[in-house]
């Protein structure tokens, strides 16, 4: 809380007191604000390939064939974050089953964010194999 007893929306703190170590610190209304508008967006990552945004984003545009735009942001860690304008996109995005881009399968999640990019692993992928009953 501030002096006025008002809420402190951000403050600045130093990782070890080290001034080249800056962290800021947002409080959760803040947070809730910025993660509003992506709370419906998927996590995406090709597996065992690093290729650019630009040839991502147009590979997925081609392979989805979506209704409407989609938006693709780029979280490092050959991490990837899409939102859809469609919820009926999304659906089929999941739903679908396996998507790849040059002979590579891409993981597609909801987005939790409690996930932190720049640390996550895939240690066990998750594949659904429609033909088995």
């Amino acid at each position: 809380m501030g002096n006025d007893g008002s809420e402190k929306l951000a403050k600045i703190e130093y990782e070890d007191g080290k001034p080249l170590k800056l962290k800021v610190v947002i409080a959760d209304s803040v947070f809730e604000r910025l993660c509003t508008p992506w709370q419906d967006a998927l996590v995406v990552k090709l597996l065992g390939k690093k290729i650019n945004f630009i040839l991502i984003k147009e590979r997925l545009t081609k392979i989805w064939k979506l209704k409407a735009v989609f938006y693709l942001m780029d979280f490092g860690n050959n991490f990837y974050m899409a939102k859809f304008d469609m919820e009926e996109d999304r659906t089929k995005i999941i739903g679908e089953g396996s998507w790849m881009i040059i002979d590579h399968y891409l993981i597609i999640q909801t987005l939790s964010f409690s996930f932190v990019f720049p640390k996550a692993t895939i240690d066990k992928p998750w594949c659904g194999l429609d033909s088995l009953v």
